[in-house]
């Protein structure tokens, strides 16, 4: 009934009428009375508009005017004459407040625009090359082009006499990066037949001070690397600089740019590749005239080595924590770590860092020379990652850390040692371990490999062997030490792992914490079998459990015989972990077959 009087005085005097028009009955009725209630619609501004339906509730605009057509009255409008924005916002009235390179910072106040090509083979004696293309609006590039950088990651080319790299700005403007650098003449050159490794860093800007054709030159020789470096722009055949700025300047720079690497000889008849370039456009400061602005300072090359969300090392910083402490706090970012081994700790200092190797064995971390753990996971998210690694030699633990909530994922650890838990220890943490290697681990105390306190979570996949701890009897744990859980009913999980040929105490112990949290644990599906002296203490439940012979060695001396019929015998009914063969829960019939079965 409400939208029938929308347009009607309320105020007045109103009528009721019933009517009865049908003569079926031929009956009168009665009414004792009827109840009318008029709500009215808030009116906030008191301007006769309804809050539902004025465009300014806020604001008394009786006449509703709107220039804009945006839907929010001028009386309420921050920009009553741009539809698309009811306040002046980062840019102002008239300008959209747009982040074309997801920055955080608008176009109108970014002095530096990023693009990322991403990379590929650079075909082996071909003019055409590689190329790649990059849009520029026009909201980015409101002042003057001052500066220009061309940032490669993971070039690789065993000849870099061969190559050709060019900017072609949207008219068909060709600003040359190099140009067959050692090259004197198409024929000869010093440093011509030198290589680009794909982990040095080859930067390109007016700025750079180093010549590259001075580091080809340095490197002579077919097995030599050219240097990584920020040099300046060298044009054909020369080693003369060239501002890729100034060839430019007057020409337009919006609009759709191409970037082109070829290989133009077939000296070494081999393909190049490289991962990505970043090229990083900046504009005048406004304040400038049209100048060049100042040099960015380090905050804008983080922003511009995180446009694509990953942090190269050593490509775009020179080592993992470089790459650590530039990241802002609350910013997550994948850390490529390249193959290679690298001998400096590494602490995440609580950020959202993921980082990432080249894979097992090609990504080595060694820890020889390292005082204190090797990586340190304190305070880390549950979007925080180490993964695809190998951590060998530390002598103060590989991994540690508190209040961790960081997966750990294919990584090897390989002769590590420390005080407790000689790969990893961990508290108060949840544990996400998944497909992992721990090899030949040594803890002087508790966790050979291994040592959680008060964690809950899950190994998957993991495998265990030859790891040893000095300590024996509960809360030994020479692959594995649980100690308390996490949460009032925390039950750590250990799923399909080997677990072999651990020495020290038990493989796998579990025991209370001194604070009372009990410690439990469920191990599903895993091989559990050759540890001296024995597989497991404390409250352990296997499900699925893959049975091995030494399981049937019940009393854990070392031999399968009458001794172990003993042994089982006086558990008979019982829930005893190491007469319960078969991981039951209970120790029967079953288990005195499979250990009748193992006998002689």
């Amino acid at each position: 009934m409400a939208p029938a009087f929308a347009a009607t005085p309320t105020a007045g005097t109103w009528t009721v009428r019933l009517s009865d028009i049908g003569t079926t009955d031929a009956s009168a009725g009665t009414v004792a009375s009827i109840s009318i209630t008029l709500t009215r619609t808030p009116d906030t501004d008191l301007d006769g508009i309804g809050d539902s339906s004025d465009n300014c509730p806020s604001a008394a605009n009786a006449n509703q005017a709107d220039i804009d057509s945006d839907g929010t009255g001028d009386a309420c409008d921050g920009c009553p004459n741009d539809s698309s924005k009811t306040s002046a916002g980062a840019c102002g009235c008239g300008v959209p407040d747009t982040d074309t390179d997801l920055d955080g910072i608008a176009d109108c106040n970014d002095l530096i625009l990023v693009r990322t090509v991403m990379g590929g083979t650079i075909p082996n004696n071909n003019l055409s090359g590689f190329t790649g293309t990059f849009v520029v609006p026009a909201s980015t590039m409101t002042t003057p082009l001052s500066d220009i950088k061309v940032k490669f990651v993971g070039l690789s080319h065993t000849y870099a006499g061969e190559l050709v790299c060019e900017l072609i700005a949207p008219d068909g403007t060709v600003a040359t990066v190099f140009n067959r650098v050692g090259k004197t003449n198409p024929l000869s050159g010093s440093g011509d037949n030198s290589n680009l490794l794909s982990t040095n860093l080859y930067n390109f800007g007016d700025t750079g001070v180093t010549s590259f054709w001075s580091n080809a030159t340095t490197a002579v020789g077919s097995a030599a690397n050219i240097a990584g470096g920020t040099c300046f722009a060298t044009g054909a055949l020369s080693a003369t600089k060239i501002s890729m700025t100034d060839t430019f300047v007057g020409h337009a720079i919006p609009g759709t740019w191409t970037f082109r690497i070829a290989d133009v000889s077939n000296t070494d008849a081999v393909a190049g590749t490289f991962v990505k370039v970043k090229i990083n456009l900046t504009r005048a400061s406004a304040l400038t005239g049209g100048m060049p602005s100042a040099p960015s300072d380090p905050s804008d090359d983080v922003l511009a080595a995180l446009s694509d969300g990953v942090l190269d090392v050593p490509g775009e910083f020179a080592s993992a924590q470089e790459a650590i402490n530039a990241l802002p706090a609350n910013t997550h970012a994948t850390i490529a770590l390249a193959a290679g081994v690298y001998g400096s700790a590494i602490d995440f200092l609580g950020k959202d860092v993921d980082l990432r190797g080249a894979g097992i064995g090609q990504t080595v971390l060694d820890g020889s020379g390292v005082v204190g753990a090797m990586v340190n996971l304190d305070n880390t998210p549950i979007t925080a990652a180490l993964a695809d690694l190998s951590i060998r030699g530390a002598t103060h633990g590989a991994v540690s850390g508190n209040n961790s909530s960081a997966a750990i994922e294919r990584v090897r650890f390989e002769s590590n040692s420390a005080a407790m838990g000689g790969a990893a220890h961990l508290t108060n943490s949840w544990v996400s371990i998944t497909e992992c290697e721990f090899v030949s681990n040594h803890a002087d105390g508790d966790g050979g490999a291994v040592l959680l306190s008060s964690c809950d979570g899950s190994i998957v996949g993991s495998v265990f062997t030859a790891n040893r701890c000095a300590t024996a009897g509960e809360g030994s744990g020479s692959a594995l030490a649980i100690v308390g859980s996490l949460s009032v009913d925390g039950v750590f999980v250990v799923d399909q792992c080997a677990i072999t040929g651990n020495d020290g105490g038990a493989a796998v112990s579990v025991r209370d914490a001194l604070d009372g949290s009990r410690g439990r644990c469920v191990i599903n599906a895993s091989l559990v079998c050759g540890n001296l002296p024995h597989n497991f203490e404390g409250d352990c439940t296997q499900t699925n459990e893959v049975i091995c012979a030494e399981a049937a060695d019940v009393d854990g001396s070392g031999a399968i015989d009458a001794a172990d019929i003993t042994a089982l015998m006086n558990s008979w009914g019982s829930s005893d972990t190491l007469a319960d063969i078969d991981g039951d829960g209970i120790v029967g019939a079953s288990d005195l077959a499979i250990l009748l079965g193992a006998w002689g």
